[in-house]
């Protein structure tokens, strides 16, 4: 290992400034960011129809709605396994 006049361990070498670095990971996070605003706007409409139906049938089958609209974004849309829970839990059920 080579070291400097002071004796000292040389610097780490950095491909990329600290600046640098900072304004790229904040323009990846920009781009994420407005990729799923983009994947929403697309998404969310007809997934609302589809969940209004959803709401539709098991409000006849179950008596209790499974979904919460109006849908934001795809973060809204509930795990299958988190549906699945609901309706087998009957302290979940409505009466009518």
């Amino acid at each position: 290992m080579l070291a400097n006049a002071a004796g000292a361990p040389p610097d780490e070498f950095k491909l990329f400034s600290d600046g640098f670095a900072n304004q790229l990971r904040t323009e990846f996070e920009w781009a994420g960011n407005e990729g799923q605003k983009l994947l929403d706007s697309f998404l969310v409409p007809p997934m609302q129809m589809v969940a209004a139906t959803l709401n539709f049938v098991t409000m006849l089958c179950a008596n209790r709605h499974l979904l919460d609209l109006p849908l934001n974004s795809i973060q809204d849309f509930k795990d299958a396994r988190t549906i699945q829970a609901e309706m087998g839990d009957p302290a979940n059920q409505q009466v009518a």
